[in-house]
């Protein structure tokens, strides 16, 4: 028997455009190698099997991480439909971006802080890594496609202040048009920002 056509599931709030993230282990969802593929992918409506494909993973590999997702509140079903006995479920992300809330930064000791904003350099090294060694970067190619820099400034607290804020606004303005874009021109950006003691 055919597989039904997909029912939307009733009273599912939209995406929201950023999530605030309340807890410090949220990162490491967030920073999981598959669970980091899946939220990418569930910027639009996926099931479980259609993730599979497009990941090229089998479809057993993914229903711990759907759950895990879910039960976080980073994923939510938003259509099912019937096929053969079983019911299917079409997942999408709650939001579009997601940040750590400043209070728990504030709220946390410096070592958990430390470790956890740390997963995040560690996946981004990780990821260009692996780019590198697959030979999709090269420093042939890296012009016009990537940026590497490390850059120290000077700023008053003012300028620091002007600075964070066009930085937010720019990064706000791609997010919004990400949305009409091909999930086939994946790119990734990392941005670290602090403050350094002599």
């Amino acid at each position: 028997m055919p597989a039904q056509e997909w029912i939307p599931v009733p009273d599912v709030p939209d995406q929201i455009d950023e999530m605030l993230l309340d807890d410090l282990d949220l990162i490491e969802d967030l920073t999981h190698p598959l669970r980091g593929r899946i939220i990418h992918r569930l910027r639009h409506p996926h099931s479980v099997a259609e993730l599979a494909a497009a990941l090229e993973v089998p479809v057993t590999r993914l229903y711990h991480h759907i759950n895990r997702l879910e039960e976080i509140g980073m994923i939510s079903v938003v259509a099912t439909r019937q096929a053969g006995a079983r019911t299917e479920h079409r997942y999408r992300n709650v939001a579009l971006d997601y940040r750590l809330d400043d209070t728990v930064l504030a709220a946390s000791d410096p070592d958990t802080v430390a470790r956890a904003i740390g997963s995040l350099f560690d996946v981004a090294r990780t990821e260009f890594q692996h780019e590198v060694e697959a030979g999709a970067l090269s420093p042939d190619t890296a012009r016009g496609q990537a940026t590497f820099r490390i850059s120290e400034f000077s700023f008053d607290r003012r300028q620091r202040a002007e600075f964070l804020d066009r930085l937010h606004a720019l990064l706000e303005e791609y997010a919004q048009a990400d949305e009409t874009t091909d999930i086939g021109n994946r790119w990734r950006l990392f941005v670290a920002g602090f403050p350094l003691t002599d």
